[in-house]
């Protein structure tokens, strides 16, 4: 618009705009200044995020790590108890149940299994005795009170714990265990779904239908010889120490809290020497002040925000995430400390 047809609001606006932009130029290259005097300190502010990406990623390679070879065969097991068979209690209700339960334990004595059989008249008090003995137990069946017909119904109880296969009780997995990662069952000594078969449970299941068949058919066991076999496991990296990993992204973001003093200091600096009020009489407008120092600190901050995300992305601590999506997160935080030194910085008046 020309000068002569402009009203003189728009003019007035105009050169607003245009001191304003000035100011803000003037001061960010005063601000540049200062920071070139106060070479220690700036060279600081930019290389202490970069020491402590680069001790942090040290330290993440230092973490153990377990890489498992891909599984593609595992040797048959069978049906066993490998631990110690202590009393096997039970429940029943009729004499066919009776009957079935000595039947089993014939068939357990056949393949080496000797347990103390103890009979209780309800569940409640098999409870309460386990509760009094609970290393004397093996295995408890309770049997139903009413039967249907030509269905074979019944439980086995077992301790439920987190020990390992190696304990000397009888024990299943407990409900609450979860295998959440793939190196959970690399090796038999420490896969929670081993205890059914080391504890004897499977073994247990197996004879019942054994002993049911043998009566119900009148002859020799009908059913086959019973192995277990593990599926094929893929290969699989193990991190045993996610947690110094959670902590090193955690410590990389801390990096950068010297922002914030460093610019409170220049900040308050420049108000305790009387620099800031100065340069306010000579009609300076403090939205113009600011925003040079944001402004200071968008240009500096690029150096150190793009040292820590190419250390962070080679060294491993972030090597599954975007190298911009990484950078721009850094930026922003970075920026946001600089706003936020600038909101605490009229609380503060000794650069001390």
């Amino acid at each position: 618009m020309d000068e002569t047809t402009a009203s003189p609001r728009q003019r007035r606006d105009s050169l607003r705009r245009a001191t304003v932009l000035g100011q803000v130029r003037v001061l960010v290259i005063k601000n540049l200044l200062v920071k070139r005097r106060w070479r220690k300190q700036t060279i600081f502010e930019i290389l202490f995020p970069v020491y402590m990406s680069a001790v942090i990623c040290l330290i993440n390679l230092a973490a153990q790590r377990s890489d498992f070879p891909a599984e593609n065969w595992h040797p048959p097991s069978n049906l066993s108890a490998d631990v110690a068979v202590g009393s096997f209690a039970y429940v029943s209700n009729s004499h066919e149940q009776e009957f079935l339960i000595n039947q089993t334990l014939k068939v357990l004595q056949t393949k080496g299994i000797d347990p103390k059989p103890q009979r209780f008249q309800n569940e409640s008090e098999l409870e309460s005795w386990y509760l009094e003995n609970p290393d004397n137990l093996w295995a408890a069946l309770v049997m139903p009170e009413t039967e249907s017909n030509g269905i074979l119904n019944y439980t086995i109880r077992m301790q439920a714990d987190a020990s390992t296969t190696s304990s000397a009780i009888a024990s299943v997995p407990s409900a609450s265990t979860r295998i959440t990662d793939y190196d959970d069952c690399r090796n038999d000594t420490s896969c929670p779904s081993e205890l059914y078969r080391k504890s004897g449970f499977l073994l247990l299941q197996y004879t019942i239908q054994e002993a049911y068949y043998m009566i119900k058919k009148s002859r020799k066991s009908i059913l086959p010889s019973l192995h277990i076999v593990a599926m094929p496991m893929p290969p699989v990296s193990s991190d045993r120490n996610a947690g110094i990993r959670v902590a090193a992204v955690i410590l990389t973001i801390m990096a950068f809290s010297p922002i914030i003093q460093y610019l409170l200091t220049n900040i308050v600096n420049e108000k305790e020497r009387g620099i800031k009020d100065a340069l306010f009489l000579m009609g300076m407008n403090p939205f113009s002040y600011w925003l040079s120092w944001l402004i200071t600190y968008l240009l500096l901050l690029v150096i150190p925000c793009l040292l820590v995300t190419i250390i962070a992305s080679t060294a491993g601590v972030l090597q599954h995430s975007s190298f911009f999506a990484t950078f721009i997160v850094l930026y922003v935080y970075s920026v946001s400390l600089t706003a936020l030194a600038c909101v605490f910085a009229p609380f503060f008046s000794n650069s001390k």
